[in-house]
């Protein structure tokens, strides 16, 4: 049985929550591949050393695919509120140059 594996790093500075989505969908597909590379090797015909070998690697490649969809998650999570942050700040921008407008030239304010 010929088993590899292989290693894929991914760039966590990426800007758009879309292309984020793409690569956690990327991620969870090459843990889907190497989970079934871990089912197959169960039944492989290799030696119990060097089955125990390539299952402590693919169970590495695991954890690491499994860190990058984490830190990915929590880029989206901090762009959502970063997005947020800046709308409401718009919002409060607006709602502040409205009220601070002077009056209208000939019209006087009168306060009691």
């Amino acid at each position: 049985m010929n088993l590899s594996i292989s290693s894929s790093s991914s760039s966590v500075s990426t800007s758009s929550s879309a292309n984020v989505g793409a690569q956690i969908q990327r991620l969870q597909q090459q843990i889907k591949d190497t989970q079934q590379k871990l089912k197959e090797l169960a039944t492989s015909d290799m030696d119990a050393e060097s089955k125990q070998r390539m299952a402590d690697l693919l169970q590495v490649q695991l954890q690491a695919l499994q860190a990058q969809i984490e830190a990915l998650q929590r880029q989206q999570a901090q762009q959502a509120q970063d997005a947020a942050a800046r709308k409401q700040a718009a919002a409060q921008g607006a709602d502040t140059a409205t009220a601070q407008k002077p009056p209208s030239p000939g019209r006087v304010d009168v306060y009691v």
